[in-house]
Order: C-alpha cells, then sequence, then structure tokens
C-alpha cells in the first residue's frame, strides 16, 4: 500500500493513488485504507480515513469496463488535506477493519439474490427460445439450481454465526462459490438468447434510449452481463485468495 497519510497537527496529508474505486464519480465522500506508520508488519501501520470528495487535490479518472460502463476509477490524492477527526477507529488499526469490510464484501458480491432472479429469467427466455425442453440445457441450469440451494444454506449458516458472535471467513465461501455461480449463469443466459444475445446495444440499457431494439427485450443485456461477469472472480480479492483465506482459515491447513 504506498497511499501515505502524514500528521499535521489535526489534519492529515494524504498522497498517492487508489485504483478500482467504485462510483467515485458520483459520491460524495469516499473511505480510503491509507499508510500510517511504516514500523512493523505492513499490515500494522495501514488507517482508514473519511475523504469528502470535492477536497482539493483529489483526481479522478475514468476507467472503462469490458462492459462499456463506467464505474470504476483511478483516484490521485495531492497533498490532500483531511481532518484528523476523519479517522475511523485508531491509527495503525486499519486493516482489522478493512478485514471486516471484505468479509461483507465478498458475501455481496456472491450475488445469491440476483443469480436466484437470473435463474427465473432464463427459464423464461429458453421457452421464449424453444429450448427449454433440450437435455443438455436442462442438466447445466438444474446443475446450477442445486449449487444455488446449497449456496443458499451457507449464506444461512454464515448469518447465524455472524448474530451468535462466531463468525469466521465464510464471506470467501459465499464469494468463490457465489462468483462461479454468477458467471455460469451469465454464459447459460447468453446461450439461451442464440443470435439475438450477439448485438452490442449498450444503449438500450440506459435511460432515455428510444432507437429500435435488436430482437426481444430480454435479449439486450445478455452479452454486457456475460463480460461484466469475468470481473467476479477478481475484485474483493481473486479466487486464488479466497482459497488461501478457506484453506487456512476454515479447514486450518
Amino acid at each position: 500500500m504506498q497511499t501515505r497519510a502524514v500528521r499535521q497537527g489535526d489534519q492529515y496529508a494524504v498522497n498517492g493513488m487508489k485504483i478500482w474505486n467504485s462510483y467515485g464519480h458520483e459520491a460524495d465522500w469516499m473511505f480510503a485504507l491509507v499508510r500510517t506508520s511504516s514500523a512493523g508488519k505492513p499490515q500494522e501501520g495501514i488507517s482508514v480515513l473519511l475523504i469528502p470528495m470535492k477536497t482539493k487535490g483529489i483526481s479522478l479518472r475514468p476507467i472503462i469496463t469490458i462492459d462499456g460502463n463506467h464505474i470504476l476509477n483511478e483516484v490521485r490524492f495531492d497533498d490532500v488535506m483531511v481532518d484528523a477527526d476523519n479517522l475511523i477507529g485508531e491509527e495503525n488499526k486499519g486493516w482489522t477493519y478493512a478485514k471486516f469490510l471484505l468479509g461483507n464484501e465478498r458475501a455481496l458480491i456472491a450475488q445469491i439474490a440476483q443469480s436466484t432472479k437470473l435463474t427465473e429469467k432464463i427459464r423464461y427466455v429458453a421457452r421464449e427460445q424453444g429450448i427449454a425442453d433440450d437435455p443438455d440445457f436442462r442438466h447445466k441450469l438444474a446443475q446450477i439450481d442445486i449449487e444455488l440451494e446449497a449456496l443458499r444454506f451457507t449464506n444461512a449458516r454464515v448469518l447465524y454465526e455472524a448474530r451468535s458472535g462466531t463468525a469466521g471467513n465464510g464471506g470467501a465461501i459465499l464469494k468463490s462459490k457465489g462468483t462461479f455461480i454468477s458467471q455460469a449463469l451469465s454464459e447459460i443466459m447468453l446461450e439461451a438468447t442464440g443470435y439475438y444475445g450477439m448485438p452490442w446495444q449498450m444503449g438500450a440499457l440506459e435511460d432515455g434510449w428510444n432507437a429500435p431494439e435488436i430482437g426481444p427485450a430480454y435479449a439486450k443485456n445478455a452479452a454486457p452481463l456475460y463480460m461484466r461477469q469475468r470481473a467476479n472472480t477478481i475484485e474483493g480479492g481473486t479466487e486464488e485468495i479466497q482459497k488461501n483465506v478457506i484453506a487456512k482459515q476454515v479447514l486450518g491447513l
């Protein structure tokens, strides 16, 4: 972590860069992990600051993802002065808070509700496209149904552990399996739409679009969704990181 925050009286001077910032171009505030000390282990010198996005010295560069959307940004800090009152918790204890946030983020990236809704849409599309009774298609969707049901039960167990104060690293399990499911469903959705899923109609997903659509409405998001879901196994910690977390902290290997 290279972004540094140096205490100057009742403020911190922040310099550095953050990448893959979500919706920074729309947000009023952001939280940032910053290095406030070089002593000890690397994770021991991290703090969390709340930073107003309109603070002098902040600049954003948009990152357009493969699906054509602008959600992510590169954020630069050049002598950005942040009030010390905006420190979250204790100085140099930020990694403890970050691990908690990552656990919640990973559970969110699992997209259980979205995947459940998408399976319903896929069944509708399959009926419209006349492939609902195709044995191979039915087998693939049934396999995902089984995986998704198991994920729901795992999610219920993780929530129970969180409420009882025994929460572990269930978020890593949810993300690992949930992202596999969401990617598989996006592929099945693209397959179900057939040739209608091939046209790239990003404009049709925006408010105010009034041009003719190519094919049925259910197909216009098939290709962008497929492209976007490729990032699911990277964001919030790569699949390799999740497997390491599960191996060490869940299985005790």
